[in-house]
């Protein structure tokens, strides 16, 4: 299986940070995000892993020249008009992909998340980490039931996809699934019964904004 790594996103909670710097290289216990991500994939096994950039591109390309120590054999694919979206930037990348399935990690996560599983069951065509609700997102995003998530249904809270997950690249190439957004793609599978999933109790912070940057910043700093 390959793997892909989001990070075409602008940042634009982040500013001023992300003015300058793109936001997976921004700094948590003296790594960068990107960092991170690659010595997980590193870590489970990976070889291949494709990132899509976009916002200040030239420094992400510059800083994995100088620092791949992880022997991953990595392709960027350059989304040049600006971010397209998270699904679509992974439909521009299947062809750069070599297997059926695909592992996908978003950005700008820090987390000590190893996922139990990096394999689809026959039936499902996506398989996603879910985490407790933080603050930000108090009913979450799904219903989850015995490996099997489903639709919130207004009556219950749900749990937060962490922005981990693994998919089949033919979602990809299906003209069924044409949104260019990768939440309204697992909405649909779920409440088609295609996704099965996990849960992560441990670290796990969307770096979206500057609070939770710091948050990420304290969580590194007290785990060291």
């Amino acid at each position: 299986m390959d793997a892909m790594i989001l990070a075409a996103g602008e940042g634009t909670r982040m500013l001023p940070l992300t003015e300058k710097t793109p936001k997976p290289l921004l700094k948590v216990g003296g790594h960068s995000l990107l960092d991170y991500h690659m010595s997980l994939l590193a870590d489970l096994g990976f070889k291949k892993v494709v990132i899509n950039i976009s916002h200040l591109h030239e420094q992400i390309d510059e800083y994995l020249k100088k620092n791949n120590h992880y022997n991953l054999d990595i392709h960027l694919s350059f989304e040049e008009s600006g971010p397209v979206g998270t699904a679509e930037g992974i439909r521009q990348c299947v062809d750069k992909l070599a297997s059926d399935t695909v592992f996908v990690i978003s950005g700008d996560l820090f987390t000590d998340c190893r996922p139990q599983t990096l394999e689809l069951d026959d039936g499902y065509d996506a398989h996603l980490v879910l985490v407790p609700n933080p603050n930000h997102r108090s009913m979450g995003d799904f219903l989850f039931h015995d490996g099997v998530l489903g639709p919130l249904d207004g009556q219950k809270n749900g749990l937060t996809f962490s922005g981990i997950g693994i998919y089949r690249t033919s979602l990809f190439k299906d003209s069924k699934y044409t949104s260019d957004d990768l939440g309204d793609v697992l909405r649909e599978l779920v409440n088609e019964g295609k996704v099965s999933g996990e849960v992560h109790e441990g670290i796990w912070v969307d770096v979206g904004n500057i609070e939770r940057l710091e948050q990420a910043r304290e969580l590194a700093d007290s785990s060291v």
